[in-house]
């Protein structure tokens, strides 16, 4: 429904409703969902929507991002939309290298376990 919708601080729950109505109201039945940041979570999502999270790809980040979602929607899948591995860059320009402590990968399996 919305990309980091709860970030911007204007908690419109509202016009999230709305939108879920809307896209109800055509007919698309099939799963629609919000994504936001962790501290943004509760601010971004909506009844009828599935909440997931958009995260920087450390290993402490997607933990305590899949924790969060896991608090606000217990007994719902735990999915990340975007996992941000370096930040945004231009095409053509040098692309920024991080190295990161861990394997991503392996919080996911991990938290896949938990279910």
């Amino acid at each position: 429904m919305e990309n980091e919708f709860g970030s911007y601080g204007r908690e419109d729950a509202d016009y999230l409703r709305q939108l879920v109505a809307l896209v109800r109201a055509q007919g698309i039945h099939e799963l629609v969902l919000t994504a936001d940041r962790a501290p943004h979570l509760r601010d971004g999502s909506v009844a009828g929507a599935l909440a997931t999270v958009t995260t920087r790809a450390t290993v402490d980040d997607v933990t305590a991002a899949l924790s969060s979602l896991g608090s606000l929607q217990p007994g719902l899948p735990r999915l990340v939309t975007l996992l941000d591995a370096g930040g945004a860059s231009r095409w053509g320009e040098p692309q920024p290298v991080e190295h990161h402590r861990g394997s991503t990968a392996s919080v996911f399996i991990a938290n896949l376990c938990n279910l």
